[in-house]
Formats: structure tokens, sequence, C-alpha cells
């Protein structure tokens, strides 16, 4: 018995992959991925709701009342909802007909995080504005409305669970609008991707050769260099004479040299193979924890990948360009 269920529920598993393959292939023939979709009567799917099949059956009941004890009156009424509900086919349907949806920006973020797709909604046309719209994206669910605005930007946050390329899959916009009778929706693939960072997880950072000691990140060294102006000092032979305050001397006869503050920022070097011994995605998680902390701090430091390395850099770009190789190993 056990036996029969498990080849019975293994074809209903193997016919239901076979469905959605097909499912999928006409899809992807019909709407095609696009980074910007507009949709038109190609691309619109529209069925009644469960309230549009119960009103459909009161007027069938009301139809078959009228004829039978020939009512002229529920005849009528029949037929003055009749036109209602068809009527309702034509405005759920424009509700979305001539929505223009594409891709506004893409942020990406580390595993166990949401990453933010915006969306930009326009209009095809001022007199259509796109009511009501409910926006389905995975698990994200978002309500927009065209009314007093050409276009809007609508932010969708997808949890990501895996490091690496995220593909988020087709975006379902639906709409009911106005009277809840038909349903109007479309399964849209806007193309679009983002990566996913390693989870960062704390660590210890091994201090191999070119490394300093974090909390000295933001030592200041006092020279005679050429970064910010600090002060004057008393002429001692061997200074510079390029450094020599000439007006100071014109007033006072006296001789002295300006000194300026040089920030020496600290550099650290983060390397593949000083990380603990643990296995790939733990290494990266270590890495991505300090890719941030040093990010943070403003520390200049080096990212030694076994396949590429990261010259010494600060700032958010470097962050974010060490980031994206991390997701990508």
């Amino acid at each position: 018995m056990t036996i029969a269920f498990s080849a019975y529920r293994s074809r209903m598993m193997s016919s239901n992959s076979w469905f959605r393959l097909i499912w999928q292939r006409w899809l992807n023939k019909r709407i095609p991925p696009n980074k910007v979709v507009q949709l038109s009567q190609r691309q619109i799917f529209i069925l009644p709701t469960k309230y549009g099949w119960v009103s459909l059956f009161v007027l069938l009941i009301l139809f078959v009342g009228g004829v039978n004890y020939a009512n002229s009156l529920v005849l009528g009424s029949t037929y003055w909802l009749a036109a209602i509900f068809l009527v309702s086919i034509f405005h759920t349907h424009r509700n979305l007909a001539g929505l223009t949806i594409s891709i506004f920006r893409v942020e990406n973020g580390c595993a166990g995080e949401y990453a933010n797709f915006h969306i930009n909604l326009a209009q095809q046309k001022k007199d259509n504005q796109h009511q009501a719209l409910l926006l389905n994206w995975g698990s994200c669910q978002q309500i927009a409305s065209l009314t007093n605005q050409s276009q809007m930007t609508v932010c969708m946050a997808l949890p990501m669970k895996r490091r690496g390329r995220f593909q988020p899959g087709r975006l379902k916009v639906e709409s009911v609008y106005p009277l809840g009778l038909f349903r109007a929706w479309s399964w849209i693939d806007l193309d679009v991707a983002c990566w996913v960072y390693p989870k960062p997880i704390a660590s210890y950072l091994p201090l191999v050769q070119g490394s300093v000691e974090i909390a000295n990140a933001n030592f200041l060294n006092r020279t005679t260099g050429v970064d910010d102006f600090e002060g004057l000092q008393t002429y001692t032979p061997g200074d510079p004479l390029k450094h020599v305050h000439w007006k100071v001397f014109a007033r006072t006869n006296d001789l002295f040299i300006k000194t300026f503050i040089a920030a020496h920022q600290p550099q650290c070097c983060l390397d593949w193979s000083q990380m603990p011994n643990q296995d790939l995605e733990m290494k990266l998680s270590h890495l991505c924890y300090w890719v941030l902390q040093l990010s943070s701090q403003k520390v200049s430091f080096t990212l030694v990948l076994p396949s590429k390395k990261i010259e010494a850099g600060s700032g958010d770009l470097h962050c974010h360009k060490c980031l994206l190789e991390l997701a990508k190993v």
C-alpha cells in the first residue's frame, strides 16, 4: 500500500512539473522578458472573481424566475444588472491596459536581508488613471494608484536567502477595480537580477604582512606635508624655504614656517588564505564582515581572493566592488 502511494505521489509530482514547464514556455512566448513592459490586450488576462460568479448565478436565477412568472419588473432589473456586469469587464480591463512598468533602481543586499527593487509605473494616457493596482512579487505585496500623477515609483522588498545572483521571477499585476466582479491580471518578467552578498559574520582579523591595528585607523601624524594647515612654528636651519611664512616675516622680521597635518590612513590586507580554516561560505561571511567594518571606519584595505586581487582603496565604491566580488566567488 505504501509503495503504491509513493508511486502515485511521484507520478503526480512529475505531472505537476510537466505542467509548470509547459506553462512557463507558453508564458515566455506570450509575455517575453523585457526591461520595459507596456500592458496591452495580449498581456492581460481577465476572469470573474468569486463575487462575479455568484452575481452571474443570481442573474441566471432572476432571468429564469422573470421568464417563468412573466414578471416584467424582474426581467428589466435582470437586464439592467446584466448590463452593469458586462460594462465592468471593459472598465476592469481598461484599468490595466496601457500601464507601463519598468525597473527604476535595484539595491543589492546581504543574505538573510532584503533586496529593494524600485519599480516605475507610468500611464500612457492622462484620462486613463490606473487605480487600486495590486503588485505581487514573491512574498511582497504593494498597492498603488495612479490618480493625480502620470508616474510613480513603488519599492518591492524581496527576501534573499542565498549568496549569488538573485532573480526574483515574474511580477504579478492585478486589479479588481471598479466593482470587484472581474479580476484582470498579467505576469510580467522585467528581466532583472541583483547580487546577494555573503551574510556578515563577526570574527577576528588575522594580521598578515601589510596589516595594521584597526584601532589606529584615525591616527594623525603631524608633518611638514601639504595636506591641511595646522599652524606656525619657529624656523630652524634645514627647514624647507617653501614653507616659510613670508607675510609674517615682513611684519615681524621673524622667520616662521607653516606646519601641516597629514592624515596617514592605515592599510589592511584581507587575505583569503589567512582566514580561519573553514568552509567556503564561512570564509566569505567573515570577509564580508571585515569589508563592511573597515569601510565604515574609512580604512584603506586590499582584498585578496583565490582568483582575483583588489588593490588598496577605501570608500563606498571600493566597498561595493569588494562585496560584489565576494558574491561572485
